[in-house]
């Protein structure tokens, strides 16, 4: 993607790798070279119920699983 591709209407909208599989037809995924990272945070009340714990460890369950967290 570049300023180019963005002023003459050729980029739709940024999406990662995950979309490629889900594109309509005419449409094309770029990886962007030297793209930053993202970076994630799950904010949640310092005061957690029930809930909010389960929401907690299912995201942190899930981060492991994509080897999202550093070892």
């Amino acid at each position: 993607m570049s300023q180019r591709d963005l002023r003459d209407g050729l980029t739709l909208a940024p999406a990662s790798e995950a979309a490629v599989t889900a594109l309509s037809a005419g449409l094309t995924w770029r990886p962007l070279q030297g793209a930053p990272t993202v970076t994630i945070h799950l904010v949640l009340p310092r005061v957690q119920s029930p809930l909010h714990r389960r929401i907690r460890a299912v995201a942190k369950t899930l981060a492991h699983e994509l080897h999202w967290l550093p070892d």
